[in-house]
């Protein structure tokens, strides 16, 4: 998977030994430590997208009380992908939260 955003920014998830790439991008790599947050529009949405295509849904589609609703998916590698939507907090955490008006 290889993702780009509008403003050039490119993070690539490949599959180990992946005959396309150079030897020194095929080998495994363990994944410890290391999670990606991918804030999106539509969290459900992008749910259902990743069910469609068999994605490793490690997290399934859940809303947190501090105002996001997210699942996370894994890569072949152990890679874990956070992909999150901003939602309003509930009362207990709105204190939290400065307004920015």
């Amino acid at each position: 998977m290889h993702l780009v955003s509008g403003s050039g920014v490119q993070v690539g998830f490949p599959l180990p030994d992946q005959p396309t790439q150079p030897p020194i991008f095929r080998t495994p790599y363990a994944g410890e430590g290391v999670i990606f947050s991918l804030e999106v529009e539509d969290a459900d949405a992008a749910f259902e997208f990743a069910k469609s295509r068999s994605l490793d849904i490690v997290l399934e589609l859940r809303s947190e009380d501090w105002g996001q609703r997210h699942f996370c998916i894994e890569d072949p590698n152990g890679i874990r992908v956070d992909v999150a939507q901003a939602i309003d907090p509930t009362a207990e955490y709105q204190s939290d939260y400065v307004s920015s008006q």
